[in-house]
């Protein structure tokens, strides 16, 4: 009968690998990540102003752009 059963599981050893392989893998994908993220942030300001710069030309154009017609007392009957 053997003294020392092993049980099923995984050593320090081979943990400490799986760290090591799944850390390097974070540092090697992040930095592309980010520069993504960074590009993302860009083109969602770009928008937002693009669309405030129609929102106001818009409304400067129906302010002044188009004729007002003007009432007088004389139409009212």
């Amino acid at each position: 009968m053997p003294r020392h059963t092993r049980t099923k599981g995984f050593t320090l050893v081979e943990m400490l690998v799986v760290l090591v392989l799944i850390s390097i893998s974070v540092a090697l994908v992040y930095p592309s990540l980010f520069g993504i993220r960074d590009k993302f942030d860009a083109q969602l300001e770009k928008a937002s102003s693009d669309r405030s710069i129609k929102k106001e030309s818009f409304a400067r154009f129906i302010s002044d752009g188009l004729p007002q017609k003007q009432y007088s007392s004389a139409d009212k009957k």
